[in-house]
């Protein structure tokens, strides 16, 4: 029974399934020490300021070496700035597509990526200590495979550029990293269910 197991079609899929989960996790372990002052050094390269940097550090400083869900609400601005990719008149959600067009693809390349999307359906229900947070206008999920990958994604001098879009695109967000407990929707998951529909099984075939 377990020989018949031990087929080429299995083999492959064990292969591809293998690949990808080594991909897409992290195993790098925590950021070491080195590591964040050669990023924290890079952000201050690109200029900044005192209350990103003790934000960032803080970041890094408590690193367990895991991937994370970034979860944001954003409130658009309905009167951007008028900014030199996007030109005059361009709406707040043409500025969060050119940001996305340079974080997709950094984000991808780091087995990074977006998890939701979705148009907010009404005002805040619970709301405490915290002011003017009633109205937003989206949310949105994304999964980071580490925060290696973030501090590589954010010391990049083109993240800075089109970050200044997102900003312009924006009257408030929030922004806050959630170490997944239950995840129900982790690839590594889907498809390893995927993979055990198409596994060959062994077994006695019946003949015709």
């Amino acid at each position: 029974m377990l020989q018949s197991l031990f087929t080429k079609k299995n083999a492959a899929l064990l292969f591809a399934y293998g690949f990808f989960v080594l991909r897409y996790s992290h195993l790098g372990g925590p950021l070491s020490p080195e590591a964040q002052t050669h990023y924290l050094n890079r952000l201050v390269a690109l200029g900044y300021n005192a209350e990103q940097l003790e934000r960032l550090q803080d970041f890094m400083a408590h690193d367990d070496g895991n991937d994370f869900i970034m979860v944001n609400l954003i409130n658009l601005n309905p009167s951007p700035q008028t900014l030199p990719a996007t030109g005059e008149g361009a709406s707040a959600e043409a500025l969060i597509d050119h940001y996305m067009a340079h974080m997709t693809w950094a984000q991808l390349a780091r087995a990074s990526h977006p998890v939701f999307f979705g148009s907010v359906a009404g005002p805040s229900i619970d709301l405490l200590g915290i002011e003017n947070a009633e109205v937003w206008s989206l949310s949105a999920l994304f999964r980071y495979r580490s925060r290696q990958d973030v501090m590589e994604i954010i010391s990049d001098p083109r993240f800075r550029e089109r970050h200044e879009y997102k900003l312009a695109a924006m009257l408030q967000t929030i922004a806050v990293p959630v170490t997944p407990r239950l995840q129900l929707s982790d690839p590594r998951f889907l498809l390893a269910l995927v993979f055990l529909i198409f596994i060959d099984r062994g077994g006695p075939r019946r003949s015709a």
